[in-house]
């Protein structure tokens, strides 16, 4: 699996590693619903990308998940930060950024964990 999970508090890190996949992100689209059955709220999330090689997808993919995430109902709603720390990845953000259908999920990108952290606990 190219990414781990960590729940702390109301916060979920995802940990991206090796190359993402189609795959990992019709994965990664269940996992976050399941996560927050099991929590009973949506969770903000906190995606860092530090041992990611690259995206394996076109953007039609990336197309298609926004498509999946935007019928996703969240209890509550949630924030999204990526920290983005080389260009493919910032790019790679921006683009799925700018596809977020859902408007109960904001999404902001982070040159740093710290920032990120400090958004997501609204700090």
């Amino acid at each position: 699996m190219p990414y781990t999970h960590e729940v702390k508090s109301r916060i979920v890190h995802i940990a991206w590693q090796g190359d993402v996949t189609k795959e990992d992100l019709v994965s990664i689209g269940k996992l976050l619903p399941k996560l927050a059955a099991t929590l009973g709220f949506a969770p903000d999330v906190l995606h860092t990308f530090a041992e990611m090689n690259g995206p394996d997808f076109t953007p039609w993919t990336a197309f298609e998940h926004s498509l999946r995430q935007e019928t996703v109902r969240l209890r509550n709603a949630a924030k999204s930060a990526v920290v983005a720390k080389n260009p493919q990845v910032q790019a790679v953000a921006r683009m799925m950024q700018a596809l977020n259908r859902n408007p109960n999920i904001a999404m902001e990108i982070f040159a740093s964990e710290e920032l990120a952290l400090a958004w997501l606990r609204d700090e």
